[in-house]
This record gives C-alpha cells, sequence and structure tokens, in this order.
C-alpha cells in the first residue's frame, strides 16, 4: 500500500510539472498596442472597490480592464526606477487625496477628476490615447481593514469614444481583468509592471535589474470576487491563526504531557494524544486549501477546518490500527503531497489568499509555493520516501519535489528547491548509513545540485521570469548567493526579535533534533527498533534548518517542517503499544 501510494506521489508530481509548463501561458490575451499619446491620472485614498465602484471607471476599464496593484515598491518609486530623474514621456496628472472626512473616499471628488479629464478628452478628438488611471493608496478606512492594495484602471482607443463612455457611462461596462506576467494572475499587477508598461508604450528602454512586466488585458472579468476574498483573508487571518496556534500548542503539549507519563495514563488518553498530534499536519494542509474558497466566512472557514483536520487525523488512526504507525505517517504523508501536487498543478489556488502566512497579493510573489508551507511539503516528501523498500527512490521523491517546488512553472520558491534537495542527500547518506563526513558532502552536493538544475530552469527554459531569473542573470543581490544567504539570514533574526512567539519553532527545532539524537528511555527503544523512521525525523529537522537559513522569513520557513517531526514523534511514540513498529 505505501509503495502504491509513494508512486502515486510520484507521478502526480510529474503531472504537475507538465501542468504548470502548459499553464505558463495563462489565460487567452489581448496585447496593448504602442500609444504615444499616453496619459497617466494618480491620485490617493481610493481602494478598488471605490475606484471601480464609479461607473466612469468603469466604462473606463470597458477599452482595456482593470485591476489590483501590489504596493511593495510605492508608484514613484517604480516610476524613478524605470525613468530616473528625467523628463518622462507621458503626460502626468496628479489629482491628489479623494479622501472623504470619515475616513472612505469623497465621491464627489472621484467623480469630478473623471469630469474634468472627459473634458480634455474631447477636445483630442479621434487622436488613439491609452489612459491608465492609478489609485496608490485605499482610502483609510480600508487600510484600518488590512487593505494594502491599489487599484489601476487602464483603456485604450479614440480619445472621443473615451470621453463619450465617460460622459454617458453604460448601465453595465464590461469590465476586464488586466495581468502581468509578474504575476500570473487575472487581476492583479505590481506598481513596477505599470511602470515598464509606460515604458514600452513610450519606447523607453528598462533596465534588466527592474522586476516587471508589461500590462495586457484578459477575458476574465474585473475581479470584484478576488478583491472580496483578499479583504476576507485580511480579516481572518490573524483571529484563524492564533486560535490554530493555540490548538496546535495544546495539542503538543498534552501529547507530552501524555508521553511522559507513560503508563499511569489510560489507552484511551493515550490514543487521543497521539490523534490531537497527528492532527497538525493535515490542519496545515488546510490552512493553504481554505484559500480556494471564493468567500472566507468564519463558517465556512470554521468547518472547513474542523472538516479536513478531523478526518485526517481519523484516517491515520484507523491505518495505524492496522498497520502500524509508521504506515499511517506515510500514508499521510503521500496524501498531502498528493494535494500538492494538484494545488502545484492548478498554479496553486488555496495560495493567493491562505489563513496562514501572507496573501500573495500583498507581496513580490504571486505565484508558486508560499514559504509558509515549505515545511509541509518537506514533511509530506520524506515521510512518503519511508515508503518505498529501495533508499534511492525514496531520495528521488524528495529531491524531485525540490526541483517541481523551485521550477518556474509549478513552484518557483528557490528556497524551498535547496531546502528539499538537501533533505534527499541527508536521506539517502542517514538511509545508506554511511559515514558523517559522508552524509554531509551527499547532503551538500544534492542542495548545489538542486539549486544548479532550478538556476538552468530559471535562466534558459521559463518562458516568463519570475524572481528568481533575476538572481540567475547575476542582477540580484550585490554579493551574489551567498550575499542573498546572508542578506535572509539577518532578515531572519529580525522578524524573530519582532514577532517574540517566532522563537518557539525556531529554538524547537535544535531542541527536538536533539532528543531524537540522543533519545533515552522508551524513545530509544522506539527510534532504536526503526531507524528509517529516526533518519525522517532528522531529516525534516534539519531540513527546517536549511529553510530557515535560505529563505527570507525565517521561522515561517521553518514552521511547519517542526510540526510535522514533533507530531510524528509523538504519534509513534504514544502509540508504541501493542504495536510493531515496521522497519522500513
Amino acid at each position: 500500500m505505501t509503495r502504491r501510494s509513494s508512486l502515486a506521489g510520484l507521478v502526480l508530481i510529474a503531472v504537475a510539472f507538465a501542468g504548470g509548463i502548459a499553464t505558463v501561458a495563462g489565460p487567452a490575451t489581448a496585447e496593448i498596442a504602442p500609444n504615444p499619446n499616453v496619459v497617466v491620472i494618480t491620485l490617493d485614498h481610493a481602494g478598488f472597490q471605490d475606484v471601480l465602484g464609479d461607473a466612469r471607471a468603469a466604462a473606463l476599464a470597458s477599452f482595456g480592464g482593470a485591476a489590483l496593484v501590489s504596493q511593495r515598491v510605492p508608484f514613484e518609486s517604480a516610476i524613478r526606477s524605470v525613468f530616473g530623474l528625467s523628463s518622462r514621456p507621458f503626460g502626468h496628472r496628479n489629482a491628489g487625496s479623494v479622501a472623504g472626512v470619515s475616513g472612505g473616499t469623497d465621491r464627489q471628488k472621484l467623480d469630478d477628476i473623471f469630469a474634468r479629464f472627459g473634458r480634455s478628452l474631447r477636445v483630442m478628438g479621434s487622436t488613439p490615447v491609452v489612459v491608465i488611471f492609478v489609485s496608490t493608496s485605499p482610502s483609510d478606512a480600508e487600510i484600518r481593514g488590512g487593505d494594502e492594495l491599489g487599484a489601476v484602471v487602464m483603456g485604450t482607443g479614440p480619445a472621443d469614444e473615451i470621453a463619450r463612455a465617460l460622459g454617458s457611462p453604460p448601465s453595465a461596462p464590461e469590465a476586464r481583468a488586466l495581468t502581468s506576467d509578474s504575476t500570473r494572475r487575472d487581476g492583479a499587477v505590481t506598481s513596477s509592471d505599470i511602470a515598464v508598461t509606460l515604458a514600452h508604450l513610450s519606447g523607453t528602454t528598462v533596465s534588466a535589474s527592474v522586476d516587471g512586466s508589461e500590462i495586457r488585458t484578459t477575458y476574465a472579468p474585473a475581479p470584484f470576487d478576488l478583491y472580496q476574498r483578499y479583504r476576507d483573508q485580511r480579516r481572518l487571518t490573524v483571529p484563524i491563526g492564533v486560535a490554530t496556534a493555540i490548538y496546535g500548542a495544546i495539542a503538543g503539549l498534552f501529547g507530552l504531557a501524555v508521553a511522559l507519563l507513560g503508563t499511569r495514563v489510560s489507552e484511551r488518553i493515550r490514543t487521543a494524544a497521539a490523534w490531537g498530534a497527528i492532527s497538525i499536519i493535515p490542519l496545515g494542509l488546510a490552512l493553504l486549501e481554505v484559500g480556494r474558497f471564493p468567500r472566507l466566512t468564519y463558517g465556512v472557514v470554521a468547518a472547513f477546518l474542523v472538516g479536513v483536520t478531523v478526518v485526517g487525523a481519523s484516517a491515520s488512526m484507523a491505518i495505524a490500527r492496522r498497520h502500524g504507525a509508521v504506515r499511517a505517517i506515510v500514508a499521510l504523508g503521500s496524501a498531502v503531497l498528493v494535494v500538492l501536487a494538484v494545488e502545484a498543478a492548478q498554479d496553486w489556488p488555496g495560495a493567493i489568499t491562505p489563513l496562514l502566512g501572507g496573501s500573495q497579493l500583498d507581496g513580490g510573489r504571486f505565484f508558486g509555493l508560499p514559504n509558509a508551507f515549505i515545511g509541509l511539503v518537506l514533511g509530506a516528501a520524506v515521510f512518503a520516501a519511508l515508503g518505498p523498500r529501495r533508499i534511492a527512490l525514496g531520495a528521488a521523491l524528495v529531491f524531485g519535489a525540490g526541483l517541481i517546488v523551485g521550477s518556474p512553472w509549478a513552484g518557483s520558491d528557490f528556497g524551498g528547491a535547496i531546502t528539499l534537495s538537501a533533505a534527499a542527500g541527508l536521506w539517502w547518506g542517514l538511509r545508506a548509513r554511511v559515514s558523517t563526513i559522508r552524509a554531509t558532502l551527499s547532503t551538500g552536493a544534492a542542495a548545489v545540485a538542486g539549486a544548479a538544475i532550478v538556476l538552468v530552469m530559471q535562466r534558459y527554459l521559463a518562458s516568463t521570469p519570475t524572481h528568481i531569473t533575476h538572481l540567475a542573470e547575476g542582477t540580484g543581490h550585490p554579493g551574489g548567493i551567498l550575499g542573498t544567504i546572508g542578506e535572509r539570514l539577518r532578515i531572519g533574526a529580525k522578524l524573530v526579535l519582532t514577532h517574540p512567539f517566532a522563537v518557539i519553532p525556531v529554538a524547537g527545532v535544535p531542541v527536538a533534533l536533539w532528543i531524537v539524537l540522543r533519545p533515552r528511555g522508551t524513545l530509544r527503544s522506539v527510534l532504536g527498533s526503526d531507524p528509517a523512521l529516526t533518519a525522517a525525523l532528522i531529516t525534516v529537522l534539519v531540513g527546517s534548518l536549511v529553510a530557515y537559513a535560505v529563505n527570507d522569513t525565517g521561522a515561517s520557513a521553518l514552521g511547519l517542517g517542526f510540526a510535522s517531526a514533533v507530531s510524528a514523534l509523538l504519534f509513534v511514540y504514544l502509540l508504541r503499544a501493542g504495536q510493531t513498529v515496521v522497519s522500513t
């Protein structure tokens, strides 16, 4: 059963890889033709819904489209990175703030801006124009609700036709979504994309160091639903995150307490503690997959998280009763890996608005595996690798997962690729029982090989650039890869200082690793009877340390790896009575 589930994981990973390649081109799009008559209008304090709620903005979008705008790079900074401080080859009108007295958007001010602009267009006659209407910040009320996105509306066509539409907007204009190769998401662009698009329209050369792509129109509707889901995610992330963290802490501490009490507790309590321990893994998966729902409400989220957690933990317990705890871990890891492979094949729809980590709409990476779930992939791949009898097949499974995670088509996570590649080398070394020096060398060699393959894919095989492409082309951190790793370690340490609770997984990984390497009492007999399980736990824990070192999110990158290893350790230990620990 375990070999079949592991092979199924390999097949679905291959499908994800092929599916990712097939979806690079994304939905059908219509290119915006270059046009020297370009006008940019900027304003402040109006969110996407405020802007597109105006019939005139919707009418303008019917000539092109609309999108949410990531403000990671401020709009003016993005413009300067392309055009410098010299004169800009496009018309720019700064309309200022449209903030209302209550913290919202003043609708009258917004109407006046469109009215004045419509009048200026009419005098241009049938001259072709490109209009880019940008709100560089949401209203104060929306900022208090967690919104950090701007909005852009883009239209191209004869000036007089756009003016007529603005003067008498249709009752239900067909507003479509904009996108770019930077985001690969319908209805989402970046401020750098706007700057690069302006450069394209004006014939300006763009430096290779600029992280942006041209904006294009899709046939998808304007992203009202995506914006609402984003607002839901921003509203629920903190309370749901706190609730799941409390549950995880209670389940872990309860399992640890029962394990320390040993035979002084009943079998029923031991079983309940084991159930709680292993439930952390399906809960981590549910926090990703819940992002697929079109609306995130407390009722929907709670029902989904509880349902996935209960089903996953209960299924693991059922398998453990029939086949042993270790085989249950193999089955759970394989199942999680299969779900993640399907997620990757579908371009990670759950990762847009997960409830662990941030929304992809906020940051510089809008597609692929979020750093917060690297530990989940690591744990699932290593536990699935327990299934095959051949050590090389298990190592290939973990290494293959790393290539998928780092590929420009299905993962685009360089740190995750290094993490899983290193884990594959360590897994082989531990399972082959080679010397410590050889195991270390195999770990380093696998990490270097995985990184090299990913960089080659990003540099030469990707049809569209990703954030890793700049590193592959040498336009990333001035210190190269070593400089990048050093910078990420600095950021990781800063995040721990900023968020003190992040100390728990960061400090917990070396403690758990010490316990596994130097087991005592009953734990020594449990781990000693199954060296494969011991190797898996060490691989996940060491891999979590690698994830911390090579990712710029620090504790977030190792959190689920730590949780997976501790959950599996407690699960097997608590169920040791009456079960034969299966050595693979």
